[in-house]
């Protein structure tokens, strides 16, 4: 169907790529706890590597990667109309922009999280503790 969402459940995390591939864009979404807020979630990685589009639901660390790598859009955890206008925009936007959106988060990742650029980050912040 088009302009439809489909939300499919949970699955084993090897059949995560299958899905990836078929998909638009990637929804995370977390509660409003300090936990999850000052932590980036191991999914918008995951969605970053194969440059998906992001859509999430929450707070903190994960809302600000999406906005500096501008890899999609994000409402705070408690915001449902925020969220709801987020979904009407997407389904109004060119499929070219949401691709292009995905790259970002892509480049974003390899710049950022790739095993040896992030570790020499974590060398050098402790280098500096």
């Amino acid at each position: 169907l088009k302009n439809a969402i489909h939300l499919l459940g949970r699955w084993p995390i090897e059949t995560m790529p299958a899905f990836f591939k078929k998909a638009d864009v990637m929804l995370v979404s977390l509660a409003d706890k300090t936990a999850f807020n000052i932590v980036l979630p191991a999914k918008v990685q995951a969605y970053m590597i194969n440059a998906k589009p992001i859509v999430a639901m929450l707070n903190g660390e994960g809302q600000e990667v999406i906005a500096k790598a501008n890899c999609g859009w994000s409402a705070n955890s408690d915001d449902i109309d925020g969220m709801i206008k987020i979904v009407e925009d997407i389904t109004k936007m060119p499929k070219e922009e949401r691709i292009a959106l995905g790259k970002n988060g892509y480049k974003y990742y390899l710049e950022n999280f790739k095993l040896d650029i992030f570790m020499n980050k974590v060398e050098n912040a402790l280098e500096r503790m």
